[in-house]
Parts: structure tokens; C-alpha cells; sequence
């Protein structure tokens, strides 16, 4: 992967490490392959590299683990279905195209990108990834007690 790709690391508060958005990251669902029956949705960066090969499964996990950090809906927007058309998949695929950007806006917005997101699309350093988890659930809590105190 080339390092344009990677988001970009800065300190914080008591030296901690946290991953911050870079205005080069980005990434597409760029389609879909499929393999023993199972589809995957290929995500791709910037240049046109496939990051990572995720199941529709693999989207709803990461929905629930990002619902509360990045203030997401409470239910995922696509629903699988049982009859597979290949019309159906593809329109699948320009959904979660749509979801991955939005989340990804979401997480610029904030500033920050949560290590689950990292390591969904294929660009997080396995220290990286420690270093945003950690913060993550600190900025979790933080955010938290401002919630109750307001």
C-alpha cells in the first residue's frame, strides 16, 4: 500500500497517539466479486487498489461498532436479501458506496477515525490501529460525561 493511502498520525493530549483523518484518504466500495456463494464488496482507495474484500455481514458489524462513536442511525440502511440477482448486487454495491462515504464524512467531521473503520478498509498499521482504539474509547467516555453534564 502506498503511504499517500494511510491516514495520518498526530499527538494529543498526554502524548497519546491518535489517527486523525487525511484529506487524501479515501476509499470506494468499487464493486463486488463473488466466491463459493458468498459476495464480497471490494474496497478500493484512491488509486484504484482494492484495500479489502468485506461481506455485507462485515458492513452491519461495523455499523453497530460505529453507531455511537460516529452518531450513525440506529438500524443499517441496506437490507440483505435471500434472491440474488446480479442487478440487485450491484445496486447493493452503489449503496454501500454511498454508506462507506458517509461514514467516512462522518468520521472527518469529527476528526478522527475509529480503529475498527482503519482496519474495515484495509489501512490501518497494526499499532495504529491499538493507538485509535484506545483513544477512541476514551473520547467515548469523554464524550459521555458531556452529554450528561449538559
Amino acid at each position: 500500500p502506498s503511504q499517500r493511502s494511510l491516514p495520518s498520525v498526530c499527538c494529543t493530549m498526554e502524548g497519546t497517539q491518535a489517527v486523525l483523518p487525511s484529506p487524501r484518504l479515501r476509499v470506494t466500495v468499487a464493486g463486488h466479486v463473488r466466491e463459493g456463494g458468498v459476495t464480497f464488496y471490494l474496497i478500493c482507495d484512491a488509486s484504484g487498489t482494492t484495500r479489502a474484500r468485506r461481506t455485507l455481514q462485515h458492513f452491519r458489524l461495523l455499523h453497530q461498532h460505529l453507531r455511537a462513536p460516529l452518531g450513525l442511525s440506529h438500524s443499517f440502511p441496506i437490507h440483505k436479501r435471500l434472491i440474488h440477482f446480479p442487478s440487485r448486487t450491484r445496486t447493493k454495491a452503489i449503496a454501500l458506496d454511498h454508506y462507506i462515504r458517509t461514514v467516512m464524512a462522518r468520521a472527518k467531521e469529527q476528526r478522527f477515525i475509529p480503529a475498527e473503520l482503519l482496519e474495515f478498509i484495509g489501512a490501518a498499521q497494526p499499532a495504529q490501529a491499538d493507538q485509535a482504539k484506545a483513544l477512541g474509547q476514551r473520547a467515548a467516555i469523554v464524550h459521555q460525561l458531556q452529554d450528561t453534564q449538559a
